[in-house]
């Protein structure tokens, strides 16, 4: 039979605590700077494309007569900014997957609509969108989803 040394009240000492500490603040400061910068990079890019946004809304109301906030149109911005959903993921704290799944219109990847809105609302903040305006018409698809499809998860 194998015996083993009795356990100790501290398990760790305090220098290797403090160590412990030290690398978890360092990673954390790593983290917010990529984040700052990440963030940086986005906000330059939404200045810079703001002539061609005016642009592209310009043509969605010549063909259509109003601009209509779908999933494509969101896909179809983001594109014009030169954002990547790499980009978007970092800066909102989303996953890609699920921002894929807002421009997508998979509203089955949302496990209720609170995540959705939720999202949705980090993703125009990132691309400077108007929020209201936005977030009403896209939950307007999902509302129409959510009553033709198999799953009932409203607000």
């Amino acid at each position: 039979m194998i015996r083993r040394p009795p356990r100790s009240t501290h398990c760790i000492s305090s220098a290797a605590s403090d160590v412990y500490k030290r690398q978890l603040e360092e990673i954390t400061l790593q983290s917010a700077k990529v984040r700052q910068d990440a963030f940086q990079k986005l906000a330059e890019k939404n200045r810079m494309t703001d002539a061609k946004l005016q642009e592209y809304y310009q043509f969605l109301e010549a063909n259509e007569g109003v601009i209509r906030y779908s999933g494509s149109v969101l896909h179809q911005i983001r594109e014009l900014k030169g954002i990547t959903i790499m980009e978007l993921a970092t800066v909102t704290c989303v996953r890609g997957t699920y921002l894929e799944s807002i421009e997508k219109e998979n509203f089955e990847t949302f496990p209720s609509s609170v995540y959705l809105k939720g999202y949705l609302h980090c993703y125009l903040k990132a691309l400077e969108l108007p929020l209201e305006e936005v977030s009403e018409q896209y939950m307007t698809l999902f509302d129409e989803w959510n009553e033709g499809g198999t799953r009932k998860n409203s607000i």
